[in-house]
């Protein structure tokens, strides 16, 4: 009898880890309260830590989500046309089916009540290609408090707190304004009632310097009123753990006739704190190891400066030229205080350093760009160019202690270390539009990168000095050149290239 029961419930605890391991498909539909089924993003986060593990977007409420082996599992929901949703699933699924039926979330903190709708605008438009829009200028969305609010709602697109954009299937995506490429952390300085619309490309052509992934194409509103607008911006912030950080910002634009000029400046100082601990555990008495980390970043921001000013001169309105620059300056101190405390069969280890961190960065971008739409089609011609360069200088002092059951050992290091990144780049595309299904893409870019980094660490000896380490210290310099050209037919006909490195 006993076996009997042992074979029981061990056949009952294989079969729910059979059914953790094999894929199922996870299903669903949301409703609004009116009754409208909306269209989003819909996320899996593991149970565990909520961290990512896959994602897709969904229209007319109805979801499907399939390959899952995760479960229990956390579902979230976001969009910008219901407020956002967290519930947890441990139901089993059924025949590699999880049904979770109807979902009940809550309208948007702005919908507007007592209002007779006649006529329903689309939040989003779906080109046959892929590619959606969203419409900003003249709906609700434009009252946002921040492009980053928008950004978190809107369909395919995972946007975290540090800035982070990516597309769900796609990866990193790279985000363009009215053409120019810039880059997430310039974002905070674009005000949504300025924005007209906003473009998610999955499979963006030659003209996008995307390296294979998806894009974001931002544009800007055109037409706006001539004169001058100012914006200025003060956040003060405060928490028990870090302490106070402040953020200043201001913003002009001046616009007459077909020439437009804008500039931004950002200021940014306080104090931030963050720990992250990692262990890792052995059990096994035969190769039994136990290593806990503890890091402590203890940081202070001296000066976080962002800037730019651009210039666009509209020909026509079907050709415009841009110019533009921006920069950046920080630079950062405070301790790095890290732990490691490793126990094995042989010994007990506490290592510690603590690092005084001493950080200057600084960055320049200048592009220039033009554009014309040649014919009522949609051919156009786009001749473009960017130089970058970024610099990087590091002077920290760290002390190490090292303590087993065997030794003892303390020492004083410098490290100093300079870096530096060049980029060149220019770019020429042309499109002709047969028909609205063909289409012919013909692009030439070319690059030029110069990478040096000179990484110098001293370690202090018993009368004070500091003598250079070979073992630690390197010499690192790189130049690459790239010539690619790039021509498509259509979107499955023929997509052809030649890449040659220099």
């Amino acid at each position: 009898m006993k076996f009997r029961y042992c074979l029981f419930f061990h056949l009952l605890f294989i079969g729910q880890y059979l059914a953790a391991q094999n894929s199922f498909t996870l299903t669903g539909k949301v409703n609004l309260p009116s009754g409208v089924s909306p269209s989003g993003n819909l996320m899996i986060l593991h149970p565990k830590d909520s961290s990512f593990i896959q994602g897709v977007f969904f229209l007319d409420g109805n979801f499907e989500l399939r390959n899952l082996r995760q479960w229990p599992l956390i579902v979230k929901l976001t969009s910008i046309e219901f407020t956002e949703k967290l519930f947890y699933v441990d139901k089993q699924p059924t025949n590699n089916i999880l049904d979770v039926g109807f979902v009940e979330v809550d309208s948007p903190s702005w919908e507007l009540e007592a209002i007779e709708v006649v006529r329903k605008r689309p939040t989003y438009r779906q080109r046959p290609n892929g590619t959606i829009e969203i419409p900003i200028a003249n709906t609700v969305l434009a009252a946002s408090n921040s492009l980053g609010e928008i950004l978190s709602r809107t369909p395919e697109i995972q946007y975290d707190d540090e800035g982070n954009l990516s597309i769900l299937g796609k990866g990193t995506a790279t985000v363009y304004l009215d053409g120019q490429r810039v880059l997430p952390s310039q974002l905070s300085t674009i005000i949504p009632a300025k924005i007209e619309s906003i473009e998610i490309i999955r499979n963006p052509s030659a003209k996008y310097d995307s390296a294979g992934g998806a894009v974001i194409h931002i544009h800007s509103r055109s037409g706006q009123l001539e004169g001058k607008q100012l914006q200025l911006l003060q956040n003060v912030e405060y928490s028990s753990y870090a302490g106070a950080k402040s953020f200043s910002s201001a913003n002009l634009n001046w616009t007459a006739n077909k020439l437009a000029i804008d500039g931004f400046y950002t200021f940014e100082r306080g104090r931030d704190e963050f720990l992250k601990i990692t262990t890792r555990d052995r059990t096994n008495q035969d190769i039994f190891f136990s290593s806990k980390v503890n890091i402590r970043w203890r940081e202070f921001i001296e000066q976080l400066s962002r800037y730019g000013i651009g210039s666009q001169y509209n020909f026509n309105p079907n050709a415009y030229a841009s110019i533009a620059y921006k920069g950046s300056f920080q630079k950062r101190g405070g301790t790095i205080d890290a732990t490691n405390r490793i126990l094995d069969g042989q010994r007990i280890g506490q290592y510690e350093s603590m690092t005084d961190q001493d950080l200057a960065e600084q960055t320049h971008l200048f592009s220039y760009n033009y554009q014309q739409t040649l014919d009522t089609l949609g051919s156009n011609l786009f001749i473009g160019g960017q130089y970058s360069t970024f610099s990087e200088t590091l002077n920290n002092p760290i002390a190490e202690d090292s303590r087993d059951n065997q030794s003892i050992t303390e020492r004083q290091l410098l490290q100093q270390e300079d870096r530096g990144i060049d980029i060149t780049t220019i770019q020429l595309d042309y499109t002709q539009v047969l028909d609205s299904r063909l289409q012919v893409e013909m692009g030439l870019r070319g690059s030029s990168i110069d990478n040096s980094s000179v990484a110098n660490f001293q370690i202090a000896q018993n009368d004070g000095t500091y003598v250079r380490s070979e073992t630690l210290s390197n010499i690192l310099a790189t130049k690459k050149k790239l010539v690619q050209l790039t021509s498509a037919l259509g979107v499955i006909l023929l997509n052809s290239g030649i890449t040659k490195l220099v």
